[in-house]
């Protein structure tokens, strides 16, 4: 036999267009977060909130099935990073009008410093810094991660899913990497 099925009443039909403000209604499965710092953050189910609902990423993998969802794409930058021809020095632009959740510019300070404290970090990100010479702003919305030597999986782990490179802002980005973030 079939099941039977019932709508609810309690489900209303998602506005056509996105509502600015609000409120957002969880419901875990486990304790409440003690902290939501995105270089302290390890539960699988906890990366995907940070991930959804927090902070953002330079490139990130497309949203699809199959082989399309193995194909990085920008996020938080314009474009997937252009590489020199001597393979060492990666250069990324941030899209236009970005901001954190208390309406301050994302910039490109924002992500260097959010690299450091991530390369001190999170084993990704130390791998990376381990073949980095430096990590630079050339402009407000430019930077470059310049290596010591080509590195092929730059990309892979600047958009790495299980060891995320949250972007912060540099104030938070600047606590040493050991601290833990607590003003949102």
């Amino acid at each position: 036999a079939k099941p039977k099925t019932t709508k609810s009443k309690s489900v209303k039909k998602a506005p056509a267009k996105p509502v600015v403000g609000g409120t957002l209604n969880l419901l875990l499965d486990s304790p409440r977060f003690t902290h939501l710092d995105p270089a302290r953050v390890y539960l699988p189910r906890d990366r995907a909130f940070v991930t959804s609902f927090l902070y953002r990423t330079l490139v990130t993998y497309r949203q699809a099935t199959g082989a399309k969802g193995t194909e990085l794409v920008p996020d938080l930058a314009t474009n997937t990073g252009i590489v020199s021809k001597d393979g060492k020095t990666w250069s990324f632009k941030l899209r236009d009008g970005l901001a954190f959740h208390d309406g301050s510019p994302v910039t490109a300070k924002d992500v260097v410093a959010t690299i450091k404290r991530w390369g001190d970090r999170i084993p990704t990100g130390k791998t990376l810094m381990s073949f980095t010479k430096e990590v630079v702003a050339t402009g407000p919305a430019t930077f470059e991660l310049r290596l010591a030597k080509p590195f092929g999986p730059v990309l892979a782990m600047l958009g790495n899913p299980e060891n995320p490179l949250f972007i912060t802002r540099e104030r938070e980005a600047s606590l040493a990497a050991d601290q833990q973030i607590t003003d949102p």
